[in-house]
Formats: structure tokens, C-alpha cells, sequence
């Protein structure tokens, strides 16, 4: 039976920082190299992305996304991706009246 683990906003967004924490990224490759499944979640893609927009960190958001080519990527909805774009608006616009 494959082992699996699923990343939360904490470790992937230490993978997706342009300077990388190199124990996390060990950590991953120990996993990798011991067949273990190391799954971004939609969910956890799109709270960590909406967080990189709201801070304006796009060459982290570049690297979540070859880390969601990397890994394996469990979707929930092809709707999430967006939302994070209308939540950042949402944050720093306000709402339309």
C-alpha cells in the first residue's frame, strides 16, 4: 500500500518561497525517494496562492506552480485558481457595491 502524504499551507509554502527552506525540501525528496505520494490539495494550492497574491510574491506563485507539476495535485473544482485572483481583489479593493 503507497504511503501519502498531504502538504498544508505551512510546508508547501516554505517549497514555494523563492528561497526554499532546504529542510523542507529534503524532507519532500526523503518522501519521494521512499515512493511516498506527496499531494498538493486544491484547497491548500488555493489558500497559500491567495496569501502570495495578497503579498504581491509572484515568483513564489511561479514556483507553486511546478511544484503542482512536481507533485501530485488533487483538484476539488477548476474554480479555485480564479477565486484566489477574486479574493486578493476582494482584500485590497474592498467589495463592489
Amino acid at each position: 500500500m503507497k504511503r501519502i502524504v498531504m502538504l498544508d499551507t505551512g510546508p508547501l509554502g516554505r517549497l514555494a518561497h523563492a528561497h526554499a527552506r532546504t529542510e523542507v525540501a529534503e524532507w519532500v525528496d526523503q518522501l519521494l525517494a521512499a515512493e511516498v505520494v506527496v499531494v498538493i490539495p486544491e484547497i491548500t494550492d488555493y489558500e497559500l496562492r491567495r496569501n502570495l497574491l495578497l503579498e504581491g510574491l509572484s515568483a513564489s506563485g511561479m514556483r507553486l506552480d511546478e511544484l503542482k507539476d512536481e507533485l501530485t495535485y488533487l483538484p476539488l473544482t477548476t474554480a479555485f485558481p480564479a477565486a484566489a485572483e477574486t479574493g486578493k481583489t476582494y482584500y485590497v479593493d474592498g467589495p463592489n457595491p
